[in-house]
C-alpha cells in the first residue's frame, strides 16, 4: 500500500490552494469592498421576473 492515500492527496491539494485563494479574496475586498449579500427574493417574484425577461427576449429576437 502506498504511503499517501488519494484522500490525503486531495486534502493536501485543498490546503495548498487555500493560501492563493485567500490572497485573491483579500485583494478583491481591499479593492471593491466586502460584498453585501442581498436578501433572497420571494420565489414567486423570481419566477415572474424570469418569465417576463424571457418574454421580452423573445419579442426582441
Amino acid at each position: 500500500m502506498s504511503a499517501s492515500s488519494p484522500r490525503k492527496a486531495a486534502h493536501d491539494e485543498t490546503e495548498s490552494n487555500e493560501k492563493p485563494v485567500r490572497y485573491i479574496i483579500q485583494n478583491l475586498e481591499r479593492t471593491y469592498g466586502v460584498p453585501v449579500n442581498r436578501r433572497a427574493s420571494d420565489p414567486l417574484d423570481m419566477l415572474v421576473n424570469i418569465i417576463l425577461s424571457q418574454a421580452t427576449s423573445d419579442t426582441n429576437s
